[in-house]
């Protein structure tokens, strides 16, 4: 397993550079490393971050409430996970389009 981030500078944001770094390191952790697993966390505010990764097909797993402090106010974080099968689905129904 391996947890996985990203971060962008706002002068990079909407450019496509975001999906295709996590689409190389999703590719690499599975089929270069054969991992099980990869893991994230969004805050909940990050609305284009979590479009992303639905958008990659990573599932949802839940919710921890109030866990990431910035500038005085706390932020639940959105749990995240994909798995290998997964991955592979995906995969396989690119494919097929």
């Amino acid at each position: 397993s391996c947890e996985m981030g990203i971060i962008m500078g706002r002068e990079f944001c909407g450019k496509g550079y975001a999906k295709s770094a996590c689409r190389l390191v999703i590719k690499h952790a599975f089929e270069m490393l054969n991992l099980h697993r990869i893991y994230l966390g969004v805050v909940s505010e990050n609305k284009k971050a979590i479009k992303l990764y639905d958008e990659l097909g990573f599932v949802k797993e839940g919710i921890e409430k109030d866990m990431h402090l910035y500038n005085f106010k706390y932020y639940d974080v959105i749990r995240y996970r994909m798995l290998e099968d997964e991955y592979l689905t995906i995969q396989n129904n690119i494919q097929s389009d």
